[in-house]
């Protein structure tokens, strides 16, 4: 569907309800629920693809492993009131422009993206979370124009041991400065 259509929208609730009905399923179906997800489905917020795959490496690896319970259950994760009200949208907001963050602007429009390019952050810590945190920042525009600014700190310098858990990091850059090598990555 195309980002913020109405029409395609309302086709795919069509659909699910065809589908709900064709194969004998008995299913509620929460049209506003579907209309969020064809309005927002051509984007992708890079902070949650990362916390996702995050989060199925390391049941992965428990599973592997035998270290640790594997969930055995369902994990449901949404952040809907993060969407933009679905009132008075200009679907022109919302379409992508063919530049880096399109993925952004499909899900919360140009004006909030605009907003995101021009943020002002100070980032305490460029270890393992820090890390995560700049490329995120990065993937996702975060003071990414020349109004924006991000100012990275850590005192600590990298160790050999840092580059199995920071990935910003390689072996030329042991010895130097943690916040500086992260915001050169």
């Amino acid at each position: 569907p195309r980002p913020w259509n109405d029409e395609d929208a309302d086709a795919l609730i069509a659909l699910a309800k065809k589908i709900n009905k064709d194969q004998g399923f008995d299913y509620t179906l929460m049209d506003p629920l579907i209309k969020q997800l064809s309005y927002c489905c051509r984007g992708t917020i890079n902070p949650m693809a990362a916390y996702l795959g995050g989060l199925v490496a390391q049941e992965a690896m428990k599973a592997i492993s035998q270290e640790g319970a594997p969930l055995l259950q369902w994990h449901h994760v949404e952040f809907s009131e993060a969407l933009p009200e679905t009132d008075n949208i200009d679907e022109d907001d919302f379409q992508p422009m063919g530049f880096r963050y399109d993925s952004n602007v499909v899900v919360f429009g140009n004006k909030v993206q605009q907003k995101i390019l021009q943020q002002k952050t100070f980032l305490v810590g460029a270890g393992a979370l820090g890390c995560e945190f700049v490329k995120n920042f990065a993937m996702t525009g975060v003071g990414c124009s020349k109004a924006g600014l991000i100012q990275v700190t850590d005192l600590d310098s990298i160790e050999l041991s840092n580059l199995s858990r920071q990935f910003l990091f390689r072996e030329q850059h042991v010895g130097k400065m943690k916040s500086t090598i992260a915001c050169q990555a």
